[in-house]
């Protein structure tokens, strides 16, 4: 019984609700429900947060310290129309983990580890117009990598590997 208690008293104080906000906003964010936004920054998450708004339409995770994404962590939130994971530790983007963002108009990879991109990275983005890649450790991209990104306007690939 003490052990439940122990859990619940951590899980209460690690996902406070915000004083003026409905959703749970995990410690050290800002999250605003009228404005529809999650901003984890310069922070210490190593995986993205699942107790947000599910109708969050921009995520910034700038700076922390996140590796990898579960597959099902974007589930969750099929209206977001930015996300930014910038100057994290992302090693590996796993195939469609973006598939139920069909809103998604920006999204920045920029400033991680990624060595790896396929045409399933980017699976369902057909509403994508910014994407930034730049400094990562991406040395050749696969034929039509690309071609998933049918409105795409902006791509930024510098400062890789590519030869």
């Amino acid at each position: 019984m003490l052990h439940a208690v122990v859990i619940l008293v951590v899980t209460a104080l690690t996902i406070m609700p915000s004083s003026d906000e409905s959703s749970p906003c995990p410690m050290n964010c800002e999250c605003n429900d009228e404005a529809l936004s999650a901003t984890c920054r310069e922070n210490t998450l190593n995986e993205v947060p699942i107790t947000l708004n599910p109708r969050i339409e921009k995520l910034i995770l700038k700076q922390n310290r996140i590796k990898t994404i579960d597959s099902a962590s974007f589930q969750f939130y099929g209206l977001l129309q930015v996300i930014d994971f910038s100057h994290n530790q992302l090693v590996k983007v796993p195939p469609r983990v973006f598939s139920a963002q069909t809103k998604l108009l920006e999204l920045h990879l920029n400033h991680n580890k990624l060595s790896n991109i396929t045409d399933a990275t980017f699976f369902n983005l057909k509403s994508l117009v910014v994407l930034n890649l730049r400094n990562n450790y991406l040395e050749e991209l696969p034929d039509k990598v690309f071609s998933p990104l049918t409105s795409l306007r902006h791509l930024d690939l510098s400062q890789n590997r590519i030869q």
